[in-house]
């Protein structure tokens, strides 16, 4: 997927993982995964959906993204 075509920020990946960790509908208290953690929960979530899930692969990339740009 082209960057061009990622129109994602890092809150919406961020928030898309926090939804799969607890339900669509979280409660306030319920803590915002660290970027790592919603790597590994979106992953996992495309790896198990049985289909090629594209805002998975997008929020994926985003956050990948995300963390190379904290290194550089």
């Amino acid at each position: 997927m082209s960057k061009d075509n990622v129109n994602m920020t890092v809150e919406e990946a961020l928030n898309l993982a926090r939804d799969l960790m607890y339900g669509p509908l979280p409660k306030p208290e319920a803590p915002m995964p660290t970027v790592e953690e919603a790597i590994k929960v979106i992953h996992e979530a495309r790896r198990t959906c049985g289909h090629t899930w594209l805002t998975g692969v997008a929020a994926e990339e985003v956050l990948k993204d995300h963390i190379k740009g904290r290194k550089s």
